[in-house]
């Protein structure tokens, strides 16, 4: 495999890696709410059984394509062009597909559980959030691009959250603690990620800004985990309540994809720390050409400094010559 980031081939593949997280997170959130939905004896309509059904068996499908594509892009020397598309196809028009039965759903204001209805907010969300950053690994260089789709692998949790207000008005009363740690670390830490890989994209990738980069990532890394922990404490708490579906679906689904969305994040500091050794690799060839040039120029400057010593020299034993043949001619005519 090539291992330039910089052709279809690689983008290809992150495409492919991007969507089978997507995939991945349908499937998890569908099965948090079922699992609520029978914990709790929840009444739910045929039509929300039906989607949450076409839901988690459309995921399933889906990671297996994308699977078997990631496999096939990756195995064929030359980049699978007409197959991607494809795929690429096949998940948006799945993505379609669900995204209308959700708006069908939703405009018909037919009575519905609320682990449903957390789990059509999920798929929208993440559908929309996914489709934009397939279009962001197209379009970027994959150096940047892949630092900007994995960093936002939590921001779901924020919407949940704050889409749900009145709703989370029944849960006990640490909840407030609970929103705000997990909204503000997220999208302050999102905020902040995007602008410095921003900056990195636009003013080049310069050892500080690398350096400073990977720092931020390591502090954002530490940040979730300590939110993780806060979390999984609360979460025994949440889920004694019986009417606080919300908050319980959306920390049992944190506790369950937040480990995914750790580890895409430490996939960014191999690429930073890839990037750090790109940079000193093109600093050494830099200041490897230089010295390469400088000799160059000492060896031209010598050459021609030898080249006038020896004409100078060469004159020099020219006119001695010279005169010994003068001097030879004028004792030929005293003999005479």
């Amino acid at each position: 495999m090539e291992t330039d980031i910089n052709v279809p081939k690689t983008k290809g593949v992150n495409f492919m890696f991007q969507n089978i997280k997507f995939h991945i997170y349908v499937y998890i959130l569908v099965n948090v709410g079922q699992w609520i939905m029978h914990s709790q004896d929840h009444y739910c309509t045929a039509d929300g059984k039906s989607m949450r059904k076409l839901m988690e068996h459309g995921s399933v499908c889906m990671i297996i394509i994308n699977v078997l594509g990631l496999f096939y892009i990756w195995c064929r020397d030359q980049f699978a062009r007409l197959e991607f598309w494809l795929i690429y196809a096949t998940n948006f028009f799945w993505f379609l597909i669900v995204f209308f039965d959700i708006i069908s759903a939703v405009t018909s204001q037919k009575r519905e559980c609320m682990e449903v209805i957390m789990s059509q907010k999920s798929f929208a969300f993440l559908g929309l959030k996914n489709q934009i950053e397939l279009v962001i690994c197209l379009s970027f260089q994959m150096e940047y691009a892949a630092k900007f789709v994995n960093m936002a692998s939590n921001l779901l949790f924020p919407y949940l959250l704050l889409s749900s207000g009145k709703d989370l008005g029944l849960c006990h009363d640490n909840g407030s603690i609970i929103i705000f740690s997990i909204c503000f670390s997220h999208i302050f830490i999102n905020i902040l990620a995007a602008i410095m890989n921003s900056v990195l994209m636009c003013m080049g990738r310069k050892g500080r800004k690398l350096q400073s980069f990977r720092f931020f990532i390591l502090i954002a890394v530490v940040s979730f985990l300590i939110v993780y922990v806060i979390v999984f404490i609360s979460y025994n708490q949440v889920k004694q309540e019986r009417q606080c579906v919300p908050m319980e679906y959306t920390l049992r689904a944190y506790i369950q994809i937040s480990p995914i969305a750790i580890a895409s994040m430490l996939t960014i500091l191999l690429s930073v720390k890839s990037d750090l050794g790109g940079d000193v690799r093109e600093k050494a060839l830099i200041q490897h050409q230089k010295h390469a040039n400088d000799q160059d120029y000492i060896m031209g400057v010598t050459s021609k400094i030898g080249g006038g010593a020896y004409g100078v020299v060469s004159q020099a034993n020219h006119t001695d010559k010279s005169k010994v043949a003068q001097i030879k001619q004028g004792f030929g005519s005293l003999k005479q």
